[in-house]
């Protein structure tokens, strides 16, 4: 048997602001080898501000075809599966610091194989109980992007003819997990129409987020091409569906 699998988490944006009318703010960002302005003078001693605003957007989409067979007993079938999947996972970070933004956005599109079972037990008739494990092994396809600008221009490190801006576009590919763990049920509502509910948790790893770019000092993001793409994360939550078998 084959199916095909769907699911993706959106989000408006979360926004948070950090006012502190007593004195400036301080950033505890690196930024102590970057330049900013014609004259050359170090960021550090222009970025001063009472007022500071992190927003942070993000969408993962998941898409799978899997094929597989089964065995049953009495009470109880195991499905087993294999498949392709694809996996997108998208983040946008803006931190606004008086007239200056730092600005991160990375998608990354996983592509690759996985293997899985699902074990049913059927304590009623119209009652199953599920359990299923998902893991697999792809290849990360990551559009980077990373600047700091001001009204005045990008944010550089160096000098004269040999500055380079904060200013970064970069693909690049990496390698990477997904392993995925389910638990609930599935109610047959008619003789097609079955109503699924449970609790997933999905473990992804060989990421490249804007978060962990900004860990490194920023005079060396500006200079050196590298992309950090040993990020990692953790997705959980209840979800409801419901199948329709022609």
């Amino acid at each position: 048997h084959g199916e095909l699998v769907y699911w993706g988490l959106f989000t408006a944006g979360d926004q948070a602001t950090v006012e502190d009318a007593s004195g400036p703010i301080e950033t505890t960002l690196d930024i102590s080898g970057l330049s900013y302005g014609n004259a050359g003078d170090s960021l550090a001693s222009q970025l001063s501000t009472n007022q500071a605003t992190l927003q942070r957007d993000y969408q993962y989409h998941n898409l799978e075809m899997n094929w597989g067979g089964i065995a049953k007993g009495e009470r109880v079938r195991l499905e087993y599966l294999a498949g392709i999947r694809y996996f997108k996972a998208s983040e946008d970070l803006n931190l606004q610091i008086g007239d200056f933004a730092l600005a991160g956005q990375d998608d990354n599109h996983l592509l690759g194989i996985q293997l899985g079972a699902l074990l049913n037990w059927q304590p009623k008739q119209q009652l199953q109980v599920h359990a299923g494990v998902k893991f697999g092994i792809f290849a990360n396809a990551i559009d980077h992007q990373l600047r700091l600008q001001g009204s005045d221009g990008f944010a550089y490190a160096g000098s004269g003819a040999s500055a380079m801006d904060l200013n970064r576009t970069q693909d690049t590919t990496a390698a990477a997990t997904i392993g995925q763990l389910d638990l609930g049920f599935t109610y047959q509502w008619t003789d097609r129409f079955r109503l699924t509910s449970g609790y997933r948790i999905v473990g992804i790893t060989g990421l490249s987020l804007p978060g962990n770019q900004l860990s490194r000092d920023l005079a060396e993001l500006a200079s050196n091409a590298g992309v950090h793409t040993s990020g990692s994360m953790l997705l959980h939550g209840a979800y409801v569906g419901l199948t329709y078998d022609f």
